[in-house]
C-alpha cells in the first residue's frame, strides 16, 4: 500500500502541475487544499476493490488494518483541515492588522501580496539596521579612542606637559 501511495502522491503532483500550467488558479487551490481528501478517496476506492476481489479467508488483517488506517487518515485529516482553517484565520487577521486591503478583483488579501509587500519592509529595515550599528560601532570606537587618550594623558605626565 506505501507504494500505491506515493504513486497516488505522483499522480497528484502531476495533476497540480498541469492545472498550473493551464492558468486555472481555482482548480490549482481546489486540488491543493483537498490533496489528502483525494488520497483518502483513492486509497478507500483501491481497498474496497481488494476486498471485493478477495476470498473472505484471505482479507484478514488486511481489512482491518485498511480499515484502522483509513479511520486514522479521516481523523488526521480533519485535524490538518482544523488547522488549515485557523491558520487562514490568522493570517486574514494579521493583514487585516497592518491595514492591507485585498487587490482589485480579489476577495481577500492573497498571502502572496502580503508576504511581497514584508519581504521589501524586512529587506528595508535589516539595510537600516545594519547602516545604524554601523554608525554605533564607530561612535564607540570613537568614543573608545577618545577615552583611551585621555586616561594615558592622566597616567604620563609627559603627555599632560606637552599638551600645555
Amino acid at each position: 500500500s506505501g507504494r500505491t501511495f506515493r504513486v497516488n502522491e505522483k499522480l497528484c503532483a502531476l495533476l497540480l502541475e498541469f492545472l498550473k500550467q493551464s492558468h486555472s488558479p481555482e482548480l490549482v487551490s481546489f486540488v491543493a487544499s483537498n490533496g489528502i481528501t483525494l488520497a483518502c478517496l483513492l486509497c478507500e476506492t483501491e481497498a474496497a476493490k481488494v476486498y471485493q476481489l478477495s476470498l473472505e479467508e484471505h482479507l484478514q488483517p488486511f481489512k482491518d488494518s485498511m480499515e484502522q488506517f483509513i479511520s486514522q487518515a479521516k481523523i488526521d485529516q480533519e485535524n490538518e483541515e482544523k488547522s488549515l482553517t485557523e491558520a487562514h484565520k490568522s493570517f486574514l487577521e494579521t493583514a487585516a492588522y497592518f491595514c492591507m486591503k485585498p487587490k482589485m478583483g480579489e476577495k481577500e488579501v492573497s498571502p502572496h501580496s502580503f508576504f511581497n509587500i514584508w519581504h521589501e519592509f524586512s529587506s528595508d529595515f535589516k539595510d537600516f539596521w545594519k547602516k545604524e550599528n554601523k554608525l554605533i560601532l564607530q561612535e564607540r570606537y570613537i568614543y573608545m579612542k577618545h577615552s583611551e587618550e585621555r586616561r594615558k594623558s592622566h597616567l604620563d605626565p609627559t603627555l599632560r606637559e606637552k599638551s600645555n
